[in-house]
């Protein structure tokens, strides 16, 4: 991707190379499915707290009848995470060839999102851990609650900004018939008001 300077103006745009383009296409199809495996990632934790909070098991239970399924859980969360975070990192350094300002602001924010969630799971894991402590179930709820926000802050940075970016900026489908749209509307919101000038101007 270079920058091109307008003849006309301070104004800037960039070009960009097939090669990007098609860097682009592949990292978006990629992050669709990281997308994916996050919500998969997240239900196993989630499952993991609708068994707990419903039974509200004591500390002596928790330590014996439930150490098997929280052993099981423990596992399941470890594997499904690093397998995400393994292939989150594999995409992050795929954008790495697509020289463009907004792509490394973009890719700064999903790092620091997903160091977060790691941050989250790690506590949960360490929970696990120590299952028989005081507060357990309500500290596995408070996590619980913590995740849910993280990925649905991750969901909104990939799905709607960095989709965003990828769509109208590098592949160009900000399609004129998409502007034409904005234009009607826009006109026909200037004749209505231009409309109801006139009947005050009666």
């Amino acid at each position: 991707m270079r920058k091109i300077h307008a003849d006309q103006g301070p104004r800037l745009t960039m070009q960009v190379s097939e090669r990007e383009r098609s860097l682009a296409k592949t990292a978006k199809e990629e992050f669709k499915e990281i997308l994916k495996d996050l919500d998969s990632a997240l239900e196993v934790i989630y499952d993991l707290r609708d068994a707990i909070v419903e039974q509200r098991p004591s500390k002596e239970d928790l330590r014996n009848v439930y150490r098997g399924r929280l052993l099981r859980y423990r596992k399941k969360i470890t594997k499904v995470f690093n397998e995400l975070l393994i292939r989150f990192k594999n995409a992050i350094q795929s954008l790495s060839d697509i020289t463009d300002p907004d792509m490394a602001n973009l890719k700064k924010v999903m790092v620091s999102e997903f160091d977060e969630l790691s941050d989250g799971v790690e506590s949960v894991l360490n929970l696990l851990d120590d299952a028989d402590r005081e507060g357990f179930t309500k500290e596995l709820e408070r996590l619980c609650t913590q995740m849910q926000r993280r990925g649905s802050s991750i969901n909104e940075i990939i799905d709607n900004r960095l989709f965003s970016h990828i769509d109208s900026d590098i592949l160009g489908k900000l399609k004129v018939s998409e502007i034409k749209t904005r234009i009607i509307k826009r006109t026909r919101m200037l004749q209505k008001i231009a409309a109801e000038s006139d009947l005050w101007d009666l």
